[in-house]
């Protein structure tokens, strides 16, 4: 297909460093509001990944932005090569995010902030539930 050659044509400018930087973010943000063509963002950001440089960084917020955890898991591997400055918030909200994922795990671990310990949080829920219950009882002795 048409996004087959593309993806070895992105690989080779990328790895080379030759013109066409510009071109290639374009397209990147094109495949990232286009659901039916994952394979060419995910293609497109591994390769963005392996050659980071920071005019990368608008593409990579997108990245870490998207809704797709693969896509996600692609802008963190962006933020590990670079350590931008300009993705640390994004990468902060992923860390932050309610929902135990893998992503939220790779995102702490990346910030060097400590994993989470479910039974940790489990011990916080039924503290809490045994806290209501004495106070329930203590009110019903009033």
């Amino acid at each position: 297909t048409g996004d087959s050659m593309k993806k070895k044509i992105v690989e080779v400018l990328l790895k080379e460093g030759h013109a066409g930087e510009k071109e290639i973010l374009d397209l990147a943000v094109e495949c990232l509001n286009d659901d039916r063509r994952k394979d060419m963002r995910y293609a497109i950001g591994k390769e963005l990944s392996k050659n980071y440089k920071t005019s990368y960084d608008k593409v990579a917020l997108l990245y870490l932005q998207s809704k797709d955890s693969t896509t996600v898991g692609i802008g963190l591997d962006m933020y590990k090569n670079s350590k931008s400055e300009g993705l640390v918030s994004q990468v902060e909200a992923i860390a932050k995010e309610k929902k135990k994922t893998s992503n939220k795990t790779r995102a702490r671990k990346l910030l060097n902030l400590p994993e989470e310990d479910e039974n940790e949080s489990k011990s916080n829920k039924e503290t809490n539930v045994k806290d209501k219950e004495k106070s329930e009882k203590i009110n019903d002795l009033k």
